[in-house]
């Protein structure tokens, strides 16, 4: 877990430094990243003093889904797909709070909650790909910030809705959870580095286009 904590303090740095040389798609990734640092150090807190954090997990699971609309919907607004999967990202909003409130207890994981996000998640992002596919910039895609970004976003909520499926079946099975947890590690691990280095590529993109 060192490792984790470690890599929340890097990107929490790393997103303020860049932050006022970022596009307005990104500024709001950061945020996305500023939320999440906040949540899981409350849940550090509350874990060393032996309290569940599983309310605080229902607030932020409800608060990403509007974050992701707002990040795919600056990227994805033109594209003819896209009215169809806004119309989802209202319903999985209104089913992680219905969920919150009278199926999953706020004493327990959100997991409903958050395999429905990384299903929107996912969804937004393949989409993403398709309009990359159709509108090809001339840079390399190793060199793409948006690139980064979806794919890190992409690798994440796939892993996650495999991990948090696993989790309700574990639950009901009596498992252990250990396995799941190193696989969460590795998952991070992966993703917050990826998002760090598309933030930078993003500050480099627009300190190019300013000096036009």
């Amino acid at each position: 877990m060192f490792t984790i904590r470690l890599t929340y303090i890097l990107l929490l740095v790393w997103s303020l430094i860049l932050y006022k040389k970022l596009s307005r798609s990104f500024k709001w990734v950061a945020i996305m990243i500023w939320l999440t640092i906040l949540h899981e150090t409350i849940a550090f807190v509350l874990k060393r003093v032996e309290l569940p954090n599983t309310f605080g997990s229902h607030i932020y699971s409800i608060a990403l889904v509007p974050l992701f609309y707002i990040i795919y919907d600056r990227f994805l607004k033109q594209i003819p797909g896209w009215p169809w999967i806004r119309f989802v990202y209202f319903v999985v909003f209104l089913f992680c709070i219905l969920n919150s409130i009278f199926v999953q207890s706020t004493k327990i994981i959100p997991s409903y909650n958050l395999n429905a996000l990384s299903l929107v998640v996912i969804a937004s992002s393949l989409l993403f790909y398709l309009k990359m596919l159709k509108e090809p910039i001339s840079s390399p895609i190793q060199h793409q910030s948006q690139f980064w970004l979806n794919t890190a976003i992409l690798f994440y909520h796939s892993s996650s809705f495999v991990i948090f499926s696993l989790t309700n079946h574990f639950h009901l099975n009596n498992y252990s959870l250990s396995q799941l947890k190193y696989m969460n590690i590795i998952m991070c691990c992966v993703y917050y580095p990826a998002l760090g280095y598309s933030l930078w590529l993003n500050a480099k993109e627009m300190n190019r286009e300013r000096s036009k």
